[in-house]
């Protein structure tokens, strides 16, 4: 797994942490000071990558969508 560097955004909370799992930037000099600073002292973000994968692991592969999606069905349809 690689570091995340994204925007924020509401659909991105429900899925990660940020600073956690993922590094987020508000702006482009918020970018360019956060990817300096990763650049700098990488190994200060390997833990975030780590966290970030092993987060997509247990809970966002197409295996989870799916088990959610037939949940959905289930409850509405009563099977």
């Amino acid at each position: 797994g690689g570091l995340l560097l994204t925007e924020p955004g509401e659909e991105l909370k429900e899925i990660f942490t940020p600073d956690r799992h993922v590094i987020t930037y508000r702006n482009i000099n918020e970018l360019l000071i956060k990817t300096e600073t990763i650049f700098s002292n990488p190994k200060s973000y390997i833990d975030i990558a780590k966290q970030g994968h092993q987060e997509v692991i247990r809970f966002h592969l197409i295996e989870h969508r799916f088990e959610k999606i037939v949940t959905k069905i289930k409850q509405k349809w009563g099977y």
